[in-house]
């Protein structure tokens, strides 16, 4: 079975009406996007066309703290959002988002059962993390709600 992996902020859950939330002056990171990933539950579910193959698997890799696992759950649920696998990140990890995806790429083939080869097509909103599944020999697309570019002014 192909498999389709999918980001979830900006790619098919609209955050732009949130970014505002981020509190760019708080020097602690899990603080600084608190509030942020507290009012994903409320977003609007864009890009359906993307995840709506009974045919594939879906896997969503997501920078989004493991802390939000619940809610995040609860919203792919209510968008009738079907999916395999949900990749989120590990506590205190404030590693860039690009070597994060990368090591939960890797993570798919020995804890998820998904062999590299099999996957069909990748979609992130920001294009050096396409960059690295092009880099992994995957295709890759970038796929975005909006062009609000907050994580290029202050990545974490």
């Amino acid at each position: 079975m192909s498999t389709i992996i999918l980001d979830l902020d900006n790619c098919i859950s609209d955050d732009g009406w949130r970014i505002n939330r981020i509190r760019w002056d708080c020097k602690n990171i899990d603080e600084k996007y608190s509030y942020y990933h507290l009012s994903g539950f409320f977003d609007q579910c864009n890009n359906k066309h993307l995840f709506q193959d009974d045919s594939k698997s879906y896997v969503i890799l997501t920078s989004r703290p493991l802390v939000h696992l619940k809610s995040t759950e609860d919203w792919l649920k209510m968008e009738g959002i079907t999916y395999d696998a949900l990749i989120m990140r590990n506590p205190n990890d404030h590693r860039h988002s690009v070597d994060l995806k990368c090591e939960m790429l890797l993570w798919l083939p020995e804890h998820y059962g998904v062999p590299l080869k099999d996957i069909e097509m990748a979609y992130d909103d920001r294009p050096e993390i396409v960059a690295m599944y092009h880099q992994m020999g995957l295709p890759a697309k970038v796929v975005s709600i909006h062009n609000i570019p907050y994580h290029q002014q202050n990545e974490s």
